[in-house]
């Protein structure tokens, strides 16, 4: 594609471009052309200057510039007849790679949620494992739904003093939920004994 100038100015006086999209053919001869006239004209606009907001070059890079839009237009005016000859296979090719682009925008979403949902599940996984040791290593086995853990356990309100060498989260027990309260605070202890760490080093532990 090219956007041509709007006007250049020259020796014998402003010579008018015309402002115009140019949509080329994606052929190899055609990209190869078009390769070269975009270098060719960018070349002319890095030499040429804008004053009073009109683009002036010199006459040799004026007449190139004007060329190269005489040869585009001539491309188009075949792009143009081709297309009008065989009206029915570009409307044919036209819904095909309309088509083309839907699925392939189609498989690049599906791509990107399969992998968070593959993300997600690592995350998952990782949480319920680690629910599952702490039944196990501090709670003497006790069987609980997620569900309850949430409400229960993981919700409650606490406080957390942070310093160079440890980190102690102290949690404000449910007085509604004695009997669950008390195997809290007991696996807790076993939590307290396993030394854990967080990723910065300092020594975890949890008050009730």
């Amino acid at each position: 594609m090219l956007r041509s100038s709007a006007a250049v100015g020259t020796s014998y006086g402003q010579c008018n471009i015309s402002s115009q999209r140019h949509e080329i053919p994606h052929n190899s001869a055609m990209s190869s052309f078009m390769e070269n006239i975009n270098q060719r004209i960018s070349n002319d606009l890095e030499k040429s200057e804008i004053v009073d907001g009109i683009r002036t070059m010199n006459e040799v890079e004026s007449i190139e510039l004007q060329e190269c839009e005489k040869q585009i237009n001539k491309y188009l005016r075949q792009q143009k007849k081709i297309e009008n000859e065989h009206k029915d296979d570009f409307k044919r090719l036209n819904m095909c790679l309309k088509e083309e682009r839907r699925i392939r925008d189609k498989d690049k979403v599906y791509r990107i949620d399969t992998e968070l949902d593959q993300i997600m599940t690592c995350f998952k996984m990782s949480f319920i494992n680690l629910c599952s040791l702490f039944l196990t290593k501090c709670m003497s086995h006790e069987k609980y739904e997620l569900l309850t853990l949430f409400e229960s356990i993981f919700q409650l309100e606490g406080t957390a003093f942070v310093d160079s060498k440890k980190k102690v989260i102290e949690l404000e027990m449910n007085p509604k939920e004695p009997e669950l309260m008390r195997k809290l605070n007991k696996g807790l202890c076993i939590l307290n004994e396993m030394d854990i760490h967080d990723m910065h080093g300092r020594a975890v532990q949890f008050k009730v």
